[in-house]
């Protein structure tokens, strides 16, 4: 497993894979679809995914455990280590996460990608 070492603007070592494998991008996915409740919203009628905060939480929750490796050394309670860091330390992980996750080439299916809903966001 290729690593890569980020050291967010607050000082903290942060050890994260270079990238997951098509199981970790399964198991973040899904969380995803397993938290999605579509609803009908706006005026137009269209469907659009809604979800309450706790499960947007939860796909973060993955994301980050799948990603990160480690915070300054410590390889245990990693979600709970990110978000007890500064804020702007915990936001250039998950930004350092989603890049990570995100799907670099689109693929020609016309199933929804967790990219098409954007969670890591919150």
């Amino acid at each position: 497993m290729e690593t890569t070492t980020l050291i967010t603007e607050g000082g903290h070592k942060i050890v994260l894979k270079k990238s997951i494998t098509g199981f970790e991008k399964q198991e973040i996915t899904d969380e995803f679809l397993v938290a999605k409740d579509l609803t009908v919203k706006g005026k137009d009628g269209q469907m659009r995914p809604t979800n309450s905060i706790e499960q947007v939480r939860a796909i973060i929750k993955k994301g980050i455990e799948t990603v990160v490796i480690s915070v300054d050394g410590a390889t245990d309670d990693i979600y709970n280590r990110v978000y007890n860091l500064d804020h702007n330390d915990t936001a250039e992980i998950k930004i350092a996460v989603d890049e990570i996750t995100s799907t670099k080439k689109k693929s020609k299916s016309s199933l929804p990608t967790l990219e098409d809903f954007s969670p890591m966001d919150v």
